[in-house]
């Protein structure tokens, strides 16, 4: 009797552990498996200790990464890709809207930027608190949107003043950044912006020509880039492109098990899609992985935001959850797939 409750414990620990290789390979080698486990653990092979666990476990994982075909391999690299910027944009978006100041206005700014700022009026002053800067076109308004920026910009608000071409520019760049230094500001440069940042709120100013006999001395004043929300984009890509690859795997292998032709428009889905949402992804991941390595740099969700990028990650990722639920099958197929011998491959 001890034996027999031993077995049973037995069978229901493997049963769980087989729950680690996919659904496909359980149903068309799961009984046998868990009767060679039983066998085994009856003849002392196997005590079900750690490292029998550890092994199923390390297998399922293996059979559910398994991905077999040089265009599958592609897919399946796409469709990582699509995960890990999804993944990094959302977690930079949700630690960026934690950890970011608040935005500043005009007031704001100018108390902040007292000790360079000129005492002339200046000739603009735009303002938006939106970390990409809002168009002002009123066409523009319209179109962005829906089909995204041309160049991405950060918001917060600006002063462009207009002074005489003859100024000497390295004096004034030098004065602006020991004004700033004075004032409690940690300053560097790059690319001839002086740049000052304090209390999590970023200055930014450039001097350069505008018209023959004028310069522009531009004041920027935005809500400083949040370090950790780079940081906590990057490790969500890691986990982004290891979970889509999982779930690519897996529909490729519910794909191959479907009639050519249900297989041939599921897989144009997810190729097509793949390739659309690839630009986005891209620029996300690139943004996450350079943000903590640049004076100014974009979100890690700027992917989504650029111009053609946006709309094709809108069509992309609709393709391939059109493509991923496509690659389910019915209980008619499966009733089929049970009694056939379909190709277990991937």
């Amino acid at each position: 009797m001890p034996h027999r409750v031993t077995e049973a414990a037995l069978a229901r620990r493997y049963r769980r552990l087989l729950l680690a290789y996919p659904r496909w390979h359980r149903q068309l080698h799961g009984p046998d498996m868990l009767t060679a486990l039983l066998d085994a653990a009856a003849d002392g092979r196997s005590a079900g200790g750690w490292r029998s666990t550890a092994g199923l476990i390390a297998d399922g994982l293996r059979c559910r990464l398994r991905v077999t075909g040089a265009l599958a391999m592609l897919l399946a690299l796409l469709a990582s890709l699509a995960g890990a910027g999804a993944l990094a944009a959302a977690a930079g978006w949700s630690v960026w809207q934690v950890e970011a100041a608040s935005w500043p206005s005009v007031a704001d700014a100018k108390r902040l930027t007292a000790p360079i700022l000129p005492s002339r009026k200046p000739a603009e002053v735009a303002k938006s608190d939106s970390v990409t800067a809002e168009p002002t076109d009123p066409l523009d308004k319209i179109l962005v949107p829906f089909i995204g920026t041309p160049e991405w910009e950060p918001g917060g608000v600006r002063l462009n003043y207009v002074q005489p071409a003859d100024a000497d520019v390295e004096s004034q760049r030098a004065w602006i950044r020991a004004k700033l230094t004075e004032a409690g500001w940690r300053t560097s440069a790059e690319r001839g912006i002086q740049i000052g940042e304090q209390d999590g709120i970023r200055i930014e100013v450039w001097i350069g020509g505008r018209e023959p006999g004028t310069q522009d001395l531009q004041i920027h004043v935005y809500p400083a880039p949040p370090a950790a929300a780079y940081t906590v984009a990057g490790a969500a890509a890691v986990v982004g492109a290891f979970a889509s690859w999982l779930l690519a795997a897996a529909g490729i292998a519910r794909i191959r098990r479907h009639p050519p032709l249900r297989r041939a428009a599921a897989s144009l889905l997810a190729g097509v899609g793949a390739v659309a949402i690839a630009p986005a992804s891209l620029l996300n991941l690139l943004a996450a992985l350079l943000g903590n390595h640049h004076a100014s740099p974009p979100p890690p969700w700027v992917g989504y935001q650029f111009a053609l990028a946006r709309p094709a990650a809108a069509i992309g990722a609709l393709l391939l959850l059109m493509a991923f639920l496509a690659s389910f099958r019915s209980s008619q197929s499966d009733q089929a797939f049970k009694a056939s011998k379909p190709d277990t491959a991937g």
